[in-house]
């Protein structure tokens, strides 16, 4: 009987030992790349976006972030520079040129 007793308090408290809790769940970001994207910073803040090109006139898709002066470059494949063009609150329109060492990877947190 002490045996049996024994066993069944040893095993009990082996279980107690081994049981996996599950990790929290982690929340969904609002915002989810499908493929690696790629922003850009613009000196000024701007309106809306007309046209992004390559240097070499290859047109980009692209969006403009929040803050009205990141460009997110969706389809960018680290080839070269990139040209803006953009219009302000004003109406004027404006031009950014954009070296590829300035383009950088968006980087989910």
């Amino acid at each position: 009987m002490r045996f049996l007793l024994l066993l069944l308090f040893c095993s009990s408290f082996a279980y107690a030992q081994i049981q996996v809790t599950e990790p929290p769940a982690t929340p969904k970001n609002e915002w989810a790349p499908v493929a690696p994207t790629y922003q850009l910073y613009l000196d000024k803040p701007i309106h809306k976006i007309i046209n992004v090109e390559y240097l070499d006139g290859t047109p980009l898709k692209h969006d403009l972030g929040k803050d009205k002066e990141t460009v997110y470059l969706l389809d960018y494949h680290k080839r070269g520079g990139v040209k803006v063009e953009a219009e302000n609150e004003k109406g004027e329109r404006l031009e950014f040129r954009r070296s590829p060492c300035v383009i950088d990877p968006v980087i989910q947190s």
